[in-house]
């Protein structure tokens, strides 16, 4: 998984799923499938072929198939039926039953594969994440439209629940529906001929109360951590509470805690639409820091706000630029956190995440140095789960 993951030149969903479909136990996991059904295989060849002639195969896929081109007769694999399959859920909108009936497998087949391909995707993802930062988005993006079995079109609705079908997601995007937050500005009513009027108000509410419960639940931890060590946990509680220039002036207290290397200066003047703060390093590099946080903690930080950063840090001559949002930010603003760090240094961290560093250090898990790498080397977009597999890389 390594080696292919530092081999790719081009993301491309084909190969991806292939590379995850050749893992052993993928197949071992698909129970009662006949890999030697003579119409699917007859269909998964002219399919091949013709991307092969095309020069649509990119990658593994296209190296593991250039020796098959000069056997006509030999029967494919299972691995590329898998991704054949894989590859029609991500890139198609057809039906699973459509899919289905012209792959011949039955809808548990169909959701075996897909979820075992979505596990090693999933791994490949943890593996980009340290050696190829800039697809772990990709790698994400596809390992959850595979679990959903929705297409990577629908991708900006990940956070719609597991019971929201295929076909409804394909339905609330040809109605204009093309991200989460466009789903919570509608009322029930306006979901007819998508999904029935219950089945929408249930949607709003899990949505609704599962971004309300992310940032409750952070906040209560990070209380009752630093309470339990009869630390004052006053200036977390701010982070979570403050708005505007309030929580500007206490995240730079934050920086000066110790918890990280480096001096936080707030830009007081901010006339032209300057970032927020300043922090210098020992070393003199320095990073600029915009911080947003929404009125509401069910709308999070959209892609142009974060990217914003960027343009406005021009005249300051820093090197890197942090992007920190409160409660979180949506789902494109983190896949273009991707592309923006592979060109700069540039990192989005949630407001909780960037408490959760500061508790870490608190409880003497980790030292400043680790933390201040962290925040130095990371690029992209920074959850909890990345964050702890950055902290555990040795130095």
């Amino acid at each position: 998984m390594k080696k292919y993951v530092l081999s790719i030149t081009q993301f491309d969903h084909l190969d991806v799923a292939f590379a995850g479909a050749r893992a052993e136990e993928v197949v071992e996991s698909i129970r009662r499938i006949r890999w030697n059904d003579p119409q699917r295989n007859l269909s998964i060849r002219k399919r091949l072929n013709e991307s092969y002639a095309d020069n649509k195969l990119v990658g593994l896929i296209q190296e593991v198939f250039a020796f098959m081109v000069e056997r006509p007769s030999q029967t494919p694999e299972p691995e590329f039926t898998i991704a054949a399959v894989c590859e029609e859920i991500l890139q198609s909108e057809r039906t699973l039953r459509d899919i289905c009936r012209g792959f011949r497998i039955s809808g548990g087949n169909l959701r075996q594969m897909c979820e075992s391909v979505s596990w090693m995707v999933d791994i490949m993802g943890a593996i980009a994440g340290i050696l190829r930062p800039e697809l772990s988005v990709n790698f994400g993006e596809v390992s959850s439209c595979l679990r959903k079995r929705a297409p990577v079109s629908c991708r900006l609705l990940d956070e719609l629940p597991g019971y929201v079908s295929r076909d409804e997601r394909i339905r609330l995007l040809k109605s204009g529906v093309k991200n989460t937050e466009q789903v919570l500005e509608r009322t029930p009513s306006e979901f007819a001929g998508i999904m029935s009027p219950t089945k929408a108000e249930r949607i709003l509410d899990h949505l609704t109360l599962s971004r309300e419960r992310t940032h409750e639940y952070w906040h209560r931890d990070h209380k009752r951590r630093l309470d339990k060590m009869g630390a004052q946990y006053g200036l977390i509680d701010r982070m979570y509470t403050e708005n505007g220039t309030d929580l500007e002036v206490v995240i730079e207290e934050l920086l000066n805690t110790g918890f990280v290397n480096v001096t936080a200066q707030r830009i007081t003047d901010q006339k032209a639409g300057e970032p927020d703060l300043l922090i210098h390093f020992k070393d003199g590099i320095s990073f600029s820091i915009q911080v947003t946080a929404k009125e509401s903690n069910t709308k999070f930080v959209d892609s142009k706000k974060s990217g914003d950063i960027i343009p406005q840090s021009a005249r300051f001559g820093v090197e890197g630029f942090i992007c920190v949002g409160r409660p979180d930010f949506e789902t494109l603003a983190r896949e273009n956190a991707g592309p923006l760090g592979a060109k700069y240094n540039y990192k989005q961290i949630p407001v909780f995440v960037l408490c959760e560093l500061y508790v870490l250090y608190a409880e003497d898990r980790f030292d400043s140095e680790k933390i201040t790498r962290v925040i130095r080397d990371v690029r992209g977009y920074i959850n909890v789960k990345r964050l702890f597999t950055e902290l555990s890389v040795e130095d």
